[in-house]
């Protein structure tokens, strides 16, 4: 497996450009599956982020709310997620390494079911970029350091300025790389070749 030597603050919060994140997720693509790196064809994301990473997969009901959409935990422990048959939220123990999928991603009446391959991909990529600054949360303060949320999710009120702004960013790392995980640009410029 290709493993990324990201620059880092001492908190462990990765400090990377969209160039960073181009040249590693088409780096990390091409030695999980060359020829879907250089040729238009869709990414097996889910085998991407099993087999390659080594990361779990679960679904869950995250909310009641079909938000946030993903989940990734970084230290063995119990979470809440919402147990739609008791209509309330409960605890489940989840090891490490897991990503958690919202099960309303697989709901057939739901806008964001086409989501799924994003969402695994964004997970995919918190994995990636942020393991080290979760673990470093970890000992540092046990409220935000299970898992990785939505910003908007977050009691904003208990944060710094510094930290919203690193939850802020975290995400669209994650998001971008996702993209680029999905998209390689070499398989895309090869579809524009095609198509022109």
């Amino acid at each position: 497996m290709f493993r990324p030597v990201l620059p880092m603050k001492s908190n462990g919060f990765p400090q990377v450009t969209d160039e960073h994140l181009e040249r590693l997720g088409s780096a990390m693509i091409e030695a999980f599956d060359a020829d879907a790196a250089c040729y238009p064809e869709e990414i097996n994301v889910d085998l991407f982020a099993c087999k390659y990473l080594g990361m779990k997969q679960d679904f869950q009901y995250l909310t009641n709310l079909g938000k946030p959409l993903g989940m990734t935990v970084f230290e063995d422990g119990n979470i809440p997620v919402y147990d739609k048959g008791e209509n309330r939220m409960k605890y489940i123990y989840v090891a490490a390494w897991t990503m958690i999928i919202d099960n309303s991603i697989l709901d057939e009446n739901q806008p964001h079911r086409y989501r799924c391959r994003f969402t695994v991909g964004h997970e995919a990529s918190h994995f990636i970029l942020h393991s080290k600054y979760f673990r470093f949360q970890a000992g540092e303060d046990k409220r935000i350091a299970f898992s990785q949320l939505e910003p908007d999710l977050l009691d904003e009120s208990v944060l710094s300025f510094i930290e919203r702004q690193e939850k802020r960013l975290i995400e669209r790392q994650a998001s971008r790389l996702s993209a680029i995980l999905l998209m390689p640009r070499k398989a895309v410029d090869a579809l524009v070749s095609i198509m022109n």
